[in-house]
């Protein structure tokens, strides 16, 4: 499959992988996510809550109360078999 023809989602997914996004130190929080993506934050938000609860993100609280969100191992796994 080529990029251009994934799905939004999973082309969410995929940009984080690409950014390295894959272990808490380098978790986004929403708003970087929606600035790099060039999507509104409510749009992105709703994105990562739906990967959230399939298990491909995962979430934390940072230390002044932002929450950040970084691809989980079943995430990457989803990425990289879109490409196989």
């Amino acid at each position: 499959m080529d990029e251009k023809d994934l799905p939004l989602q999973d082309k969410i997914l995929l940009i984080l992988h690409n950014l390295c996004v894959v272990k808490p130190g380098l978790a986004k929080t929403g708003e970087e996510i929606s600035k790099i993506i060039h999507l509104s934050i409510d749009h992105v938000l709703k994105i990562l809550t739906f990967h959230e609860q399939q298990g491909y993100i995962k979430c934390f609280t940072d230390e002044i109360g932002l929450k950040r969100f970084y691809l989980s191992g079943i995430g990457i796994i989803k990425v990289c078999s879109s490409f196989t």
